[in-house]
Order: C-alpha cells, then sequence, then structure tokens
C-alpha cells in the first residue's frame, strides 16, 4: 500500500501551485494578480481533493478485494480448522493494514478546503413610501 501513499503524494504534487523560477529572481520581481476568484480556486481545490480521495478509496477497495479473493482461494484448499482459521486471520489482518494505510492516506490529504466567506452586501435604504 506503499503505492497508495506515493499515488496521494504525487498527485498533490502535482496539483500544487509552486512558483518555478528561482528564489532569487522571484524575490525581485512583483507577484502577479490571481487570475482567478476565490471561488475559482475553492473549486479547483476541492475537485483535486475529491479526486485524491477517490483514488485513496479505490485503493483500499482493491486490497480488501485482494484480501477477500486470497481468503476465498484459501478456504477452498483448507482441509483442517487450523487453515480455515490461519486464512480467515490472514484476511482480517490484511483488511486491518488496509484500513490503517487508508487513515495514514488520509490524514496525510489533510482536510477538505474550506469554502471561502461571501462577501455580506451593504444594507440598503429602507425604502418608504409615503402616502
Amino acid at each position: 500500500m506503499r503505492r497508495a501513499i506515493t499515488i496521494v503524494v504525487a498527485t498533490t504534487t502535482l496539483f500544487s501551485v509552486s512558483p518555478s523560477v528561482p528564489t532569487a529572481y522571484a524575490e525581485n520581481m512583483p507577484l502577479p494578480a490571481p487570475s482567478l476568484s476565490p471561488f475559482e480556486q475553492y473549486r479547483i481545490d476541492r475537485e483535486n481533493y475529491f479526486a485524491a480521495m477517490r483514488q485513496i478509496t479505490n485503493n483500499f477497495k482493491v486490497a480488501c478485494d485482494a484480501a477477500n479473493s486470497n481468503y476465498l482461494t484459501s478456504i477452498a484448499s483448507a482441509k483442517s480448522k487450523d487453515q480455515k482459521r490461519a486464512a480467515r486471520l490472514a484476511r482480517e489482518s490484511a483488511i486491518t493494514q488496509a484500513a490503517i494505510e487508508f487513515e495514514n492516506a488520509r490524514n496525510e490529504l489533510g482536510p477538505m478546503p474550506a469554502e471561502p466567506q461571501r462577501v455580506a452586501k451593504s444594507p440598503s435604504k429602507n425604502k418608504v413610501k409615503s402616502r
């Protein structure tokens, strides 16, 4: 499951924005105005977060399916109770390991991006009709 962690790290580094110019040059240059509004950036960050979560969840599902498949083949060839117990324990430990890796990858991904605050509208004048 180190592959899952590697995929998450690669995904986050792929989608993270970092300047590609040297720092000495970047210090002398003024930063350009952001081209995306906060809500557009939030939408992009949210899509990237959900894509990474889908990948993490898919890796967990694949690991559980593999554990169950190995269990079924082991049970089919098991003759004694000890062999059946060993197959069951192997499946449980594989699923537990997959769950631990899922939680670690999810914690490494971090929290879901927070939606930016909406700008409050200024109070308008009350329109009172005079009769």
